[in-house]
């Protein structure tokens, strides 16, 4: 679809234009406008749909957090001990972090891990969201072993089998088991990392 509008601040005024109606100072003030928004979305000059699209949004440093609304979700950039992070308001005033230290904060975004110790040896968890089962084997020795049901009662099968650190998804609804978490000199850790759904 083409532009209606285009932005030529070159485009000479009408021959019958008279130069005291302003019209250098309009091609001054599209010049401008467009001198602007460069900085954060792409476009041509000539009017075509070449490169068209935002760049980036840069956000200032806010001293507070906004005001919590029930139709909106503003993303703003707040510091936090000294680091510049990004948070999100959430409509019942709940404030989100979504970045910490400059990385991701996988905590907030994503939820906490929760991590599985030689107690839960054999014990039955159902998934409340879709994830994924992280096996950390420090010394790659040892195997744990991750068993899976539908019901929770029987019909238990073998999904994975780990001598090494690697990650298994989980689907929301099922429920599972394990075996093997501390059978070994350095214990292999399991965790579950929720990705939602």
């Amino acid at each position: 679809m083409a532009f209606n509008f285009f932005m030529q601040p070159s485009l000479p005024p009408d021959e019958a234009e008279s130069p005291s109606l302003g019209a250098k100072r309009i091609r001054d003030f599209k010049a401008a406008i467009m001198e602007r928004l460069l900085w954060l979305y792409g476009f041509d000059a000539a009017g075509t749909e070449d490169k068209v699209g935002a760049k980036y949004l840069p956000l200032n440093k806010q001293t507070s957090a906004p005001t919590a609304e029930s139709d909106k979700l503003p993303i703003y950039a707040k510091e936090e001990n000294g680091v510049l992070s990004l948070f999100l308001m959430r409509p019942n005033g709940q404030e989100m972090r979504l970045t910490k230290d400059g990385f991701l904060n996988v905590e907030n975004v994503l939820g906490a891990p929760t991590e599985y110790t030689g107690d839960d040896n054999g014990t039955v968890f159902q998934s409340e969201c879709n994830g994924f089962i992280l096996f950390l084997n420090p010394e790659i020795s040892g195997v744990v072993y991750m068993y899976i049901s539908d019901d929770g009662i029987g019909n238990w099968s073998l999904h994975a089998r780990s001598d090494k650190t690697g990650c298994i998804p989980i689907r929301k609804g099922i429920y599972y088991k394990f075996s093997g978490l501390t059978e070994w000199a350095t214990p292999i850790k399991a965790f579950f990392i929720p990705m939602g759904g």
